[in-house]
């Protein structure tokens, strides 16, 4: 299933996702976090991109107790980061 949207539009107590992709700014993910553990399976993928390489470290250590940074990418400033949700994290 792809979803174009906001939260609201993923929002659904009866489906949890394997993937999910965050195009916007560092402010947006860092206060959606733990909304985005709660939608993804275990194991399942954050992809976060919208933000500045100046932001990676802050964005990386927030997102630690509920995901495990597996990559970066960096082109032009710009960066896109790559979680896996740890399995403990509660629904």
């Amino acid at each position: 299933v792809v979803k174009l949207g906001d939260e609201g539009s993923i929002q659904n107590p009866d489906q949890l996702y394997h993937c999910i992709l965050s195009n916007i700014t560092k402010n947006y993910n860092l206060a959606n976090l733990t909304l985005y553990a709660s939608l993804l399976e275990d194991g399942g993928e954050l992809l976060m991109s919208g933000f500045y390489e100046k932001d990676v470290e802050e964005l990386i250590q927030t997102a630690t107790p509920y995901f495990s940074f597996t990559e970066k990418i960096i082109n032009n400033n710009w960066a896109v980061l790559k979680f896996n949700k740890l399995d403990f994290v509660e629904k």
